[in-house]
């Protein structure tokens, strides 16, 4: 029996008649079917905001050596490498600070950020990838406040045959050895299974900058007409050195020293997640989700040992969609309820005593509580509305273990709203926009050592409006412009001390364009603009006692302009090239914008060749060979106003100079 899943937009087709459905045939599809940006299966042109679609081709035509480089070209993104063999960034969208904890990261809908929040892409199966999706406003009106930031949504391959899978092995510079294995099946009865390997040993670019890292995600699904069930689990097991900043003004003369001899760290991640969703009938629509996710890390940074205790997250969700029909119109009802419960206890001790001296321990324990409706109407087939509300309840436990005074249980609650629409005039023209509130705690935008009561969760509002279309079937374009207000903004006075900001905005523009050529040659290129900075700020000063004003003062770690292009040239008989740049505008690293970083332009290249063309019977062989930064630039994405006990004063992290990496690919 052939099995096949009916999306909502299907639905929808199906519940209007033959005559629709035929009328819908010959509506132009833009782009993917996008799954994250409303929780319901709606098609890029239905999208009220400039979601970024990392196709499978686009994948293709990058040939990324890690999931970062899938990520660097999307319009409205800034990613901040620490330069710590790519296993970390910081990240952010349109304008916000970039944060460790600045984006909800998830894999086929379930979240694979650490337990606080915290991104980390190297526990992501690179070779399993079939696109990513990315949302750049608030999606807390549909994820919560960890989405509050936006959304990271990788999509995984599903398997089409019995057996099926792969193998690959790379090698490259500063001795980085990588080794993948994935084998899969979708059975006749509806059973899938699947089992993910990805193995990393590399030198790094710096003095201690060494990763030894395994992970494993094995999965078993089952589909039919009505019900698609999906159980996996990510088993990342690490070990790992970071070398630190160097001083800002010295850190070119040679990137690759560290002044942190001891900055190693290890840790064991888990995430398991679980999603059903049964189709009651052809017009009503159950979906069940769950994940649970801890890790056990300790680490040497800053001249000092780190540890978390019972650190750990499970999250619950459920949903109804319900599709029908209003005097003709589709629709597309969907209500939902999801739960959250952060226990975290982390301490921090003298480097040297490892633990006979305490500096800071705390307990945490955050219980998030959210409902949300949304309503989709489309009058037309041209129109689509979108309108959504959420309430969420915060509720913070904190524990000082040192000073108990400083103890404190405080809840925090908001509605948040979205409205969209999108009007498709004809393929070569279509419009949106949308405006959307979010919150964000504050375990899901800082450390949690020193957490004060008063400090306020993040608000967010979020405006947009833009067009996009595909201009003579040959030049596919998107423009949008935005304005994101932070509320509240939680910014770092001291290390691990925060406190609320008062007001940032950020105002940008974003525009991506992709263009075939003639003879096998295609083209891309984007841009952002961002002016993001503080409107009312203003905090007591840590030396003197007077307050200190920082309005108008721009965001720190957000440049001005971000510009990317891509050029390349594919062949049946010569295999595929291609080229990409990538220039960002300096940014600052401090409240006071006294201390920034300079801008830079970086070249990659990539190459790769189906050995079927050079040997018989090869034909599932493939080899690929990568050179990033090739022009050897000395540069550094992250930097911060102190680098800590070895380092004191305002530091860089350099970010790796130019690299070599090829690998060789078997997949059946």
């Amino acid at each position: 029996m052939k099995r096949v899943k009916i999306s909502a937009s299907a639905l929808a087709v199906l519940l209007a008649g033959p005559a629709l459905a035929q009328e819908q045939q010959n509506v132009y599809v833009l782009d993917e079917v996008v799954v994250t940006a409303t929780k319901t299966e709606r098609e890029v042109k239905d999208i009220s905001t400039n979601v970024a679609v990392v196709s499978g081709q686009d994948i293709e035509k990058t040939q990324p050596t890690d999931t970062m480089d899938l990520l660097r070209h999307v319009p409205g993104l800034v990613l901040n490498g620490m330069g710590s063999s790519k296993a970390s960034f910081y990240a952010s969208a349109r304008g916000i600070q970039p944060s460790s904890r600045g984006m909800l990261l998830m894999m086929d809908g379930i979240e694979m950020n650490d337990p606080s929040n915290y991104i980390s892409v190297s526990n992501i199966p690179l070779d399993s990838i079939e696109r990513i999706e990315v949302i750049k406003t608030p999606a807390s009106v549909l994820y919560g406040p960890a989405a509050v930031g936006g959304v990271i949504n990788i999509i995984t391959k599903k398997p089409t045959k019995p057996l099926e899978g792969g193998a690959s092995f790379g090698y490259g510079s500063f001795d980085r050895k990588e080794v993948s294995a994935n084998v899969g099946g979708l059975l006749e009865s509806g059973l899938s299974y699947g089992l993910n390997y990805r193995g990393l040993d590399t030198d790094g670019y710096r003095d201690n900058n060494w990763r030894q890292q395994n992970a494993f995600t094995p999965r078993i699904g089952y589909l039919s007409d009505q019900v698609e069930f999906d159980l996996f689990a990510n088993i990342v097991d690490g070990d790992y050195a970071f070398p630190g900043g160097l001083p800002l003004a010295t850190y070119k003369n040679d990137p690759t020293k560290s002044l942190q001899p001891d900055r190693e760290g290890s840790s064991t991640t888990s995430s398991t997640g679980a999603t059903l969703n049964w189709h009651l009938d052809s017009s009503n629509l159950v979906k069940l989700k769950g994940s649970y996710r801890n890790n056990d890390w300790e680490t040497e940074d800053y001249g000092f040992y780190f540890k978390g205790d019972n650190y750990n997250v499970w999250t619950g969700e459920a949903d109804y969609e319900h599709l029908s029909l209003i005097n003709g119109m589709k629709n597309s009802l969907l209500l939902g309820t999801e739960y959250r419960d952060l226990n975290n206890e982390p301490s921090m001790y003298m480097d040297d005593l490892h633990g006979s001296k305490l500096l800071s321990q705390a307990k945490v324990q955050e219980q998030i509580t959210g409902f949300f409706v949304q309503d989709e109407l489309a009058p037309t087939d041209r129109l689509m509305l979108n309108v959504g509300l959420r309430h969420d309840q915060i509720d913070t436990d904190f524990v000082n273990k040192l000073s108990p005074a400083a103890s404190f249980d405080n809840s925090h609650d908001k509605w948040s709203p979205r409205f969209g629409l999108t009007y498709t005039v004809s393929p070569e023209l279509s419009f949106f926009s949308n405006y959307s509130q979010g919150i964000r705690s504050v375990n899901l935008a800082r450390s949690a050592f020193q957490l004060k009561s008063n400090v306020e969760p993040e608000k967010e509002e979020s405006v947009e409006a833009g067009f996009r279309g595909v201009l003579a079937q040959a030049l596919e374009y998107s423009v949008a412009a935005f304005q994101v207000v932070t509320e509240d903004k939680i910014i770092q006075k001291e290390r691990y001390l925060y406190e609320n900001a008062g007001e940032a905005k950020s105002k940008g523009v974003e525009v991506s364009l992709t263009k075939q050529l003639p003879c096998g040659f295609y083209s891309s290129a984007d841009y952002t603009y961002l002016n993001a900075e503080f409107t009312n700020f203003t905090t007591s000063s840590t030396t003197a006692d007077k307050a200190v004003s920082y309005d108008g003062k721009r965001v720190p770690l957000v440049p001005e302009n971000i510009f990317g292009a891509t050029l390349g040239w594919k062949n049946p008989q010569y295999g595929h090239i291609s080229g990409s740049l990538r220039y960002v505008g300096e940014k600052f690293i401090d409240n006071a914008n006294t201390l920034k970083l300079d801008d830079y332009v970086v070249v990659d290249a990539k190459y790769v060749l189906g050995l079927g063309t050079l040997f018989q019977g090869a034909e599932n062989w493939q080899l690929s060979l990568a050179v990033n930064n090739l022009f050897d630039k000395t540069y550094a994405e992250y930097g911060e106003v102190d680098g800590g006990l070895y380092a004191p004063g305002p530091v860089a992290f350099p970010s790796d100079g130019m690299s070599v990496f090829g690998s060789i690919k078997y997949s059946f």
